[in-house]
C-alpha cells in the first residue's frame, strides 16, 4: 500500500477499495456468518468457509497476471524486492490466521473444546512455542535455501538438508531467545520492580539502561553466527555499529509493546485468582450452612420419635423406618450440590407423614404438584425449611384444627413453591435460624435468581418462593454480534 498509493487520500482510498473487492467473499461471509449458522445445510456453509478463507486467495494467486493489469495497482507493489506475487498470500495467510483465531476463542468460550491444558501453559510458554514453530519454519527455508545453492542430490542431499536444517534452528533459536530476554526481563523485572514501584519516569531509564548494557555484547555474539554470515543477515553484518542497523530499536519496540499485554495478562490472571478464592469461600459457607441445617432436623425429629416412646405407640418401628429413610437423604443426598425434584417432592411429603403421626391432631394437608417436562434439578433441602416452619411456629402450638396447603409449579426451568399454614398468634420472628440460613443459601446458590416473599397474618403464613433453576450462560461474542 505504501508504494502504491504515492502519499495522497486519493490513492490509498482507491486501492482500499479494489482490495475490499478482491477480497469481497469473505466481507460477505463474515457479514452474513451468523445467519448463515441458522441454516439447514452445513456441507454448504463448511464449503463456502473453505472457500473464502482458504480457495479465495489461491484463486486470486493463479488470476494474478491479469489482476496486475486491472486496474494498474498491483503491478506497482513490491514485498521484500521479491515482487509482488507475495502479496496475495501474505493476505490471505493473515485472514486465515484471524478466522482461526477467532473460532478457536468462540469454541472454547462455549466449552466445545476440553483443552483445560490451555490454561496451564501460560503467557511465557505459548510465547515459546511460538517462537519454536517460527524457529522450524525459518530453518526449513533457510535449509532449502542452502541445498538450492549447494546443488547436493540423492540421499547425500537429505542427510546434509537434516544436519544444516538442525544447525539453522538452534542457531535461529538463540536469536529469538535472545530478543525474548527483553520481554522476559521487562516482564518480571522492570515492570513489577521499576513501573509499579518507581513510576514511568524510572522505568523510561530502565529500559534504556538495559538495552544499553546488554543490546551490544549480544548483537556481537549473533554476528559470529554461521547462519548470520551465510544468510547475510543485514540487521547484523552490514553496519559498523555495535547496536546493529536497528540502533537498538528492536529490543526497545519489544519492551515498550509488551507492557500493555504483560498488564492485561496480569489482570486476567489476578482476577481470575479473586474468582476462585470467592469460589472457595462461598463454598465453605455453603458447608457451614448445611452443618446447621442437620443438627436442626436431628433435634427435631428425635423428639419426634422420643415422645412416640414414652406411649409405646405401635407406630414407633414405622417411624424409625421413615426416620431413618429421611436421616438417610439429609446426611448423602443433602451433600450433592443438585438433586432432582421428584427426590425433594419425595421428602417433603414423608416428613409431613411423619409430623402427622407424632401431632396426632387434625390437620388439613394439601400438596398440589404441577411439573413440565423437562423437570429441573434443584439445590436440596430448600423448601423443607419452609415446611419446618409451618410446622414449629404454626401447626405445633395450635389447639384449633389447622391447615398446610403446599403447590409446586415447573414450567421452562422456573420454579414456585408456595407453603400456606394456620397460625393462631402472630409470630415475632419469621423462622429463625431456619430462615436464616434459607435466605442465605439463596444467595448463594441462585444469586439474582430467586424470589422470596412472606406474606404474615393474623390467622395464616404464607411464603412464596420463586427459583430460575437454569443457570444463566453467558454471551459469547458471536451471540452478541448475532
Amino acid at each position: 500500500m505504501l508504494t502504491v498509493t504515492k502519499d495522497s487520500w486519493a490513492g490509498y482510498l482507491s486501492n482500499f477499495a479494489i482490495l475490499c473487492g478482491l477480497y469481497l467473499p469473505v466481507l460477505l461471509y463474515s457479514m452474513f456468518r451468523s445467519f448463515a449458522r441458522t441454516g439447514r445445510w452445513p456441507m454448504l456453509l463448511r464449503a463456502l468457509w473453505g472457500y473464502c478463507f482458504i480457495a479465495h486467495s489461491f484463486v486470486l494467486y493463479h488470476y494474478r497476471t491479469s489482476l496486475a493489469s486491472w486496474g494498474g495497482f498491483l503491478d506497482g507493489i513490491k514485498i521484500a524486492d521479491s515482487g509482488w506475487d507475495n502479496f496475495i498470500p501474505i493476505i490471505g495467510g493473515v485472514i486465515l490466521l484471524v478466522e482461526l483465531s477467532i473460532l478457536l476463542s468462540d469454541n472454547l468460550q462455549r466449552g466445545l473444546l476440553p483443552m483445560k491444558w490451555l490454561e496451564t501453559l501460560g503467557l511465557e510458554k505459548v510465547i515459546l512455542l511460538i517462537l519454536a514453530l517460527l524457529t522450524v519454519v525459518g530453518a526449513g527455508f533457510t535449509t532449502f535455501d542452502y541445498l538450492y545453492h549447494a546443488q547436493h542430490t540423492g540421499i547425500g542431499a537429505v542427510v546434509v538438508g537434516i544436519g544444516v536444517f538442525v544447525l539453522d534452528s538452534l542457531q535461529l533459536f538463540l536469536i529469538y531467545l535472545i530478543n525474548y530476554f527483553f520481554y522476559y526481563i521487562n516482564h518480571y523485572f522492570l515492570i513489577p520492580r521499576i513501573f509499579k514501584e518507581k513510576g514511568v519516569v524510572y522505568y523510561g531509564f530502565a529500559v534504556a539502561g538495559c538495552i544499553l548494557l546488554f543490546y551490544p555484547i549480544f548483537v556481537t555474539l549473533m554476528s559470529y553466527l554461521p547462519l548470520v554470515k551465510r544468510m547475510e543477515f543485514d540487521r547484523f553484518t552490514a553496519t559498523t555499529s555495535i547496536f546493529s542497523a536497528d540502533g537498538g530499536g528492536l529490543p526497545f519496540m519489544i519492551m515498550v509493546l509488551s507492557v500493555p499485554v504483560i498488564i492485561a495478562y496480569e489482570w486476567f490472571r489476578q482476577d481470575k485468582e479473586l474468582a476462585v478464592l470467592e469460589k472457595e469461600k462461598t463454598a465453605t459457607e455453603l458447608s457451614l450452612l448445611k452443618q446447621q441445617i442437620n443438627p436442626h432436623f436431628f433435634f427435631n425429629t428425635l423428639n419426634n420419635l422420643y415422645a412416640l416412646s414414652i406411649t409405646k405407640d405401635e407406630q414407633t418401628p414405622e417411624v424409625v423406618l421413615q426416620l431413618s429413610e429421611l436421616m438417610r437423604y439429609v446426611i448423602y443426598r443433602g451433600k450433592e450440590e443438585q438433586v432432582s425434584l421428584e427426590e425433594e417432592i419425595k421428602y417433603i411429603e414423608d416428613y409431613v407423614q411423619l409430623q402427622q403421626i407424632r401431632l396426632h391432631k387434625q390437620l388439613d394437608f394439601q400438596f398440589e404438584k404441577d411439573l413440565s417436562d423437562p423437570i429441573p434439578n434443584v439445590a436440596p433441602l430448600l423448601f423443607i425449611v419452609l415446611v419446618e416452619n409451618a410446622f414449629k411456629h404454626g401447626i405445633e402450638p395450635a389447639e384449633k384444627p389447622c391447615y398446610l396447603h403446599l403447590n409446586l409449579r415447573s414450567r421452562d426451568g422456573q420454579i414456585e413453591f408456595v407453603c400456606e399454614n394456620a397460625v393462631e398468634q402472630a409470630s415475632d420472628t419469621e423462622g429463625g435460624i431456619g430462615l436464616e440460613n434459607l435466605r442465605r443459601r439463596l444467595a448463594l446458590l441462585y444469586p439474582d435468581r430467586h424470589q422470596l416473599q412472606i406474606e404474615a397474618g393474623p390467622d395464616c403464613y404464607k411464603v412464596n418462593l420463586r427459583l430460575n433453576a437454569i443457570v444463566p450462560h453467558p454471551i459469547t461474542q458471536s451471540e452478541e454480534n448475532a
